[in-house]
């Protein structure tokens, strides 16, 4: 599974969110803080309003920044949060800090010592990428300040150039001396180093992202691959305006956050041209951005790395079920020679007396067909004992043959339960169709028959053009939920035909009420497009009352049979779905 690609939150964003919290925090109450997953942390403030803070050292996800998303306390907190809520939980924030233009927010909090003396502790967010870290120190941000606790401890074991454990003096993330504060620097001094622009400028100067020094060239109006050395006059011109305006705003603490289509980069912050219309969003807009673009993004990676895990299940499952029909075929196929044995018996019994004694086979002629049949004997056996035998025999294959013959339905059946879970992994849209889809994977499909409560948001809601609501079921349990208790009698259903997919149900206003045509048409492309046939041309689409609609006796959730149907063939077509207003 490949890595889901995440825009870092680079030393412009830190700035950004520096801006924000300092203006919105500065004198706000630390009430409590808690982590919600291994590598976030959350605090809990109250000054103008109530607020939350979320602070990851994730990786790729590393970031500072508010947040209204709901998060979950654990039941048993970790030693690094007990601590926090010794040090912090009842002292205000004094100063929220970037060091100079470093991927570093540093959250100075003014508290009380175990004596009740006033004292500084404070909260530095390292957000460097894989070596991120939480670090809370025993005074104010400064080099030497004593650690107290981290969330990711450092030792000598495992970094001889910088240990973070507590008791030892707290040193900030080295910073290249042999490159240039960009707030100070002049871009044209990077122009004399060989190869392309952006790599001259991201080696000349510390603390700036690729994606932020792409972002001053597009203002500049010069492409990142030209080569440094060969602006003329006019482009060394717009480097130096572009850069001197972002500067300008970076001091200024003048943001821009936007999400950006069609560019190498998700999202900006810094002006979008040289003279840009101040924004006129107050507030936390860039914690806004940063919360909606990282949580839709983690949850990407969730939902890649969930459909994976379904996908190797159902991989898994299928094999197994394949091979249990194979075994099953093979039994079944020698049990195909039970009759022959029950002729046999029948032949000795015929001819009793015209098969000689201690004969180890006899040719005798089959009454039905005239044909000559060699029956194998037992010589030490009457020839009443041989054929009691061959009875035996026979009755034994029989028996097999019937318990085989009902194991290879149960496979088969179970076999188009995970053809119909492949089919609901293939349409899965988002992380919520995909935890449905992984409790239903996680139980026992065709003979348990039932899925876990309380785990499935239910089936989706739609509106027609006809003002009439539209169910959809997305796995087999929003199926069976949808048609087994949801519908009524009256309502319309839908499903393509022979063809993995959602039910699909119109809600009838009466039992005599006619269906639209646009909303049967409507009903019918979403049927099509939540199916396996949804890269087919034309979908052959049954509808029916729901009354006319049953469940197989004993078969997994979803499994249904239906009469008095009609068929609608349509073309599958998300520009035609764009047109039915969606309610959940």
């Amino acid at each position: 599974m490949q890595p889901v690609a995440v825009q870092p939150f680079d030393s412009i964003a830190a700035r950004a969110v520096a801006r924000e919290l300092g203006a919105a925090l500065r004198g706000a109450r630390i009430e409590k803080v808690f982590q919600p997953d291994r590598l976030e942390l959350a605090l809990v403030l109250r000054g103008r309003g109530r607020q939350q803070v979320l602070l990851s050292a994730r990786g790729p996800f590393s970031r500072v920044h508010l947040t209204e998303r709901k998060l979950a306390a654990p039941a048993r907190p970790a030693g690094f949060v007990m601590l926090l809520r010794k040090y912090l939980e009842g002292g205000r924030i004094r100063e929220v800090a970037q060091p100079g233009l470093e991927r570093v927010l540093a959250f100075e909090v003014e508290t009380r010592d175990d004596l009740g003396d006033p004292a500084i502790r404070t909260l530095v967010a390292e957000l460097t990428g894989s070596h991120s870290n939480l670090v809370l120190l025993g005074g104010p941000w400064q080099a030497g300040a004593p650690i107290l606790a981290a969330l990711r401890p450092v030792t000598a074991q495992m970094s001889r150039v910088r240990q973070i454990e507590p008791g030892l003096p707290y040193e900030p993330p080295p910073i290249d001396r042999d490159r240039q504060d960009p707030l100070t620097g002049d871009p044209l001094a990077a122009l004399a180093v060989p190869g392309s622009l952006a790599k001259a400028l991201q080696g000349r100067f510390h603390s700036l992202s690729r994606h932020a020094i792409a972002q001053i060239l597009q203002i500049a109006g010069l492409a990142p691959d030209r080569p440094a050395a060969g602006l003329d006059a006019a482009e060394r011109d717009r480097l130096v305006a572009a850069w001197t305006a972002a500067m300008a705003a970076l001091h200024a603490g003048a943001f821009f956050p936007r999400l950006v289509v069609g560019q190498p980069w998700d999202y900006a912050l810094l002006p979008p041209t040289l003279d840009p219309v101040p924004p006129t969003a107050e507030g936390a807009a860039a914690s806004r951005l940063l919360d909606g673009y990282y949580r839709d993004r983690w949850d990407a990676q969730v939902a890649e790395g969930l459909r994976a895990q379904i996908s190797r299940r159902i991989a898994d499952e299928v094999a197994k079920v394949d091979s249990r029909l194979d075994q099953a075929r093979q039994t079944v196929a020698r049990a195909e020679s039970a009759d022959e044995y029950r002729r046999w018996g029948d032949l000795l019994l015929t001819w009793q007396n015209a098969v000689p004694g201690g004969a180890a086979e006899a040719s005798l002629a089959d009454p039905a067909t005239g044909a000559t049949v060699v029956v194998p004997l037992d010589p030490s056996r009457s020839v009443a004992d041989n054929a009691q035998r061959h009875y035996r025999t026979y009755k034994k294959y029989l028996a097999a043959r019937r318990i085989q013959e009902s194991m290879l339905e149960g496979a088969r059946a179970e076999a188009a339960w995970w053809r119909d879970r492949q089919a609901d992994l293939d349409r899965a849209e988002n992380l919520a169709d995909l935890r449905a889809l992984e409790a239903a994977v996680s139980d026992e499909p065709a003979a348990a028959g039932a899925g876990r409560p309380g785990q499935d948001a239910g089936p989706e809601r739609y509106r027609s053009a006809d003002g009439l609501e539209i169910l959809v079921g997305r796995n087999n349990r929003q199926n069976d939920l949808l048609t087994g208790r949801l519908a009524r009698p009256e309502d319309w259903w839908f499903h393509a035909q022979k063809a993995p997919g959602s039910h699909v149900v119109v809600r009838a206003p009466s039992a005599t009420a006619h269906l639209p045509e646009k909303t049967c048409l409507q009903a019918a492309l979403l049927a099509a497009w939540y199916s396996k046939a949804r890269t087919d041309t034309r979908v052959p689409v049954a509808y029916t009352r729901r009354k006319y609609v049953r469940r197989k006796p004993g078969a997994a959730p979803g499994f249904v049979t239906y009469d008095h149907e009609r068929i609608l063939l349509v073309t599958p077509d998300s520009a035609d779905l764009a047109g039915i207003l969606r309610l959940n």
